[in-house]
């Protein structure tokens, strides 16, 4: 029996380095299993419907399309929400915009298409993000793209700590979601513009900084502290170059932070929710508080799934090093830099509500945080991969291992089958709801905004 088991895993062992599994085979039964895990959640959207500040967001735009039928009138509403918030609620000039144009304006059943709008904004800015990154700049090719992104927007709707807050509310989706997703579009420009000085790549960047700014105060904080941080590092190279496009992005960020910020809408919000506090005091009550959570969440994010799926992403990610390794061999020398710069950042997002509400905020908050810590968590990782590989470039097992990365990572994405399942994700969660007859969200709200 022993010999038996002996022989079956010397045979096992030798199948794997003697067969290359094709990329194509991988990648798409990776995608297959992410297409699969988002159908619950696509079925549950079905009975979805709007949430009170949904109704309140849309209540010019839903008069006009009633009254007139006309996009465009629909559209002046939308400037006028704007304006009535700005003066009365919140301050953000760009979020009342969006959401004052919900899908349901135009039917009830048209609700449910929030979530599939905010699934294709989060995709396309990810994939748009990575593919500069890993194929342009590193040296990978679009399959592996592909599969990092598709790992990492898995990991975003499968993990989300409140999806019926962030993904099936449109207030909650399109307020943080989709401007997080513009955030990382942001995010794109200033690396391309880092490397190739381009007029229309720096305006961009410069218009979404000024619109990030006037969403939340997470994506505003993000976008303001990304582009300081491009801006002085290159002060600091002396890059003459990109400089003037990168003071040109902070200040538009800057001026739109400003705007937001001062609105008076912002001080009707803070007065109504009873913030009167001592600054200095309530500051340092913030970065402790939210340096804390964000630690906390940090240990609570990382769980089985999220373990699981970086490690199958790992042979991924190796071979894209050892593929370009001539390319980068000069990179990956400090290794705990980008780690500890991803713990502040997250500790830093947490500071606004913490300082505002004096907690982490809602759902939709704690998920655009947590969208953040998923792209963080495979920059580091890549990172510290690349600084392992030039300690033990040396080594065989390199070249063995992108030899036979398809068929380890083939073999990880079968089990992964069992994990979609698994209680610690949102597909889980719909099935169950769907099962229990529990799935429609936000109705009782909607039946008492309509009597």
């Amino acid at each position: 029996m022993v010999k038996k088991i002996s022989d079956l895993y010397t045979n096992f062992i030798n199948f794997i380095y003697h067969k290359k599994l094709p990329k194509k085979i991988y990648t798409l039964f990776f995608v297959l299993i992410f297409l699969i895990s988002l159908l619950p959640l696509i079925l549950v959207a079905r009975k979805s419907y709007p949430r009170t500040d949904d109704l309140t967001y849309s209540k010019y735009t839903g008069e006009a399309w009633e009254e007139t039928h006309s996009l465009l009138k629909v559209l002046e509403a939308a400037v006028k929400t704007d304006a009535h918030f700005y003066f009365n609620w919140g301050g953000g000039y760009a979020s009342a915009f969006i959401l004052s144009l919900q899908p349901g304006l135009y039917g009830d059943k048209y609700y449910s298409l929030t979530p599939l709008i905010l699934m294709i904004a989060v995709s396309i800015a990810v994939f748009i993000f990575l593919d500069h990154i890993i194929r342009k700049l590193i040296g990978g090719d679009r399959l592996d793209v592909i599969f990092i992104a598709f790992s990492i927007i898995f990991l975003i709707f499968q993990g989300a700590p409140d999806i019926s807050d962030s993904l099936f509310w449109h207030t909650g989706a399109m307020s943080y979601g989709l401007f997080w997703a513009l955030f990382l579009l942001f995010a794109h420009f200033l690396v391309k513009y880092q490397f190739k000085q381009n007029v229309i790549t720096i305006i961009l960047a410069t218009v979404l900084g000024f619109i990030i700014a006037g969403a939340n105060y997470i994506t505003l904080l993000s976008a303001l502290t990304l582009s300081a941080a491009f801006l002085i590092y290159n002060c600091l190279q002396n890059n003459k170059k990109v400089i003037p496009g990168y003071i040109s992005v902070f200040i538009a960020t800057l001026i739109g932070s400003v705007i937001h910020i001062a609105a008076p809408g912002t001080a009707a919000r803070f007065e109504r929710e009873g913030t009167d506090y001592n600054p200095f005091i309530r500051a340092v009550q913030t970065i402790i508080s939210a340096s804390c959570h964000a630690i906390w969440r940090i240990t609570e994010w990382t769980d089985l799934k999220i373990v699981y799926i970086l490690i199958i992403s790992l042979p991924i990610m190796a071979g894209i090093i050892y593929k370009s390794r001539d390319k980068i061999k000069d990179h990956f020398k400090y290794p705990l830099i980008p780690l500890i710069i991803s713990v502040i950042w997250l500790c830093i997002l947490f500071c606004p509500p913490y300082y505002g509400i004096g907690n982490s905020g809602s759902g939709r908050v704690e998920s655009a945080v947590y969208f953040t810590y998923v792209v963080l968590l495979f920059i580091n990782a890549f990172y510290i991969l690349g600084w392992i590989y030039k300690k033990t470039s040396h080594l065989k097992i390199w070249s063995h291992l992108y030899e036979i990365r398809g068929m380890v990572v083939f073999v990880s994405l079968i089990a992964l089958v069992l994990l979609v399942m698994g209680s610690r994700n949102n597909a889980y969660w719909a099935l169950k709801s769907m099962i229990n007859g529990e799935e429609v969200l936000y109705l009782s709200d909607f039946k008492e905004f309509i009597k």
